[in-house]
């Protein structure tokens, strides 16, 4: 029978390998295959709230936006499909001065979940390579953990 510290050590490193594969997969599809995003229904928007969030640790850009789709109206907040950039300070000053309240912008909605939306579809592979690398620490730290937890075999 496995004791408890053991089982510990199994599921932390199983939730490492589950996590590197998230990323890993993520990554990878964002960076080999097309953009969805590309192909989703451009419509017209407005924004309606552009700030820098500084109450976390992190200064972020709280961008939000309203669309209509078919008569419907939603609201978004996600600027693109892999959002990297929410602890650098400039970069949320960047955006809120991009985006500022009032402006009119294009929204890219899915078309089959209308709900879901970015104002910027590209590619981002570099974002794309940063969740790659984010995949092989969570590996790399999994197989650590193995090592210095796993019974020497005599």
């Amino acid at each position: 029978m496995t004791n408890l510290p053991d089982l510990f050590d199994h599921l932390i490193v199983i939730g490492l390998v589950v996590g590197a594969g998230y990323y890993f997969a993520r990554g990878g599809f964002r960076l080999l295959r097309p953009n969805p995003e590309l192909m989703w229904r451009d419509v017209p928007g407005q924004i309606v709230t552009s700030v820098v969030d500084d109450s976390g640790k992190a200064k972020s850009a709280d961008i939000r936006y309203i669309y209509k789709v078919d008569g419907d109206q939603f609201e978004g907040k996600k600027i693109a499909p892999i959002e990297l950039w929410a602890s650098f300070s400039t970069s949320a000053a960047d955006f809120v001065r991009k985006y500022p309240q009032g402006c009119e912008v294009t929204v890219y909605v899915n078309p089959r979940r209308r709900h879901r939306s970015v104002l910027e579809p590209q590619q981002q592979p570099i974002a794309a390579v940063c969740l790659l690398l984010l995949g092989v620490f969570f590996a790399l730290f999994a197989w650590l953990w193995w090592m210095l937890t796993s019974e020497p075999v005599a």
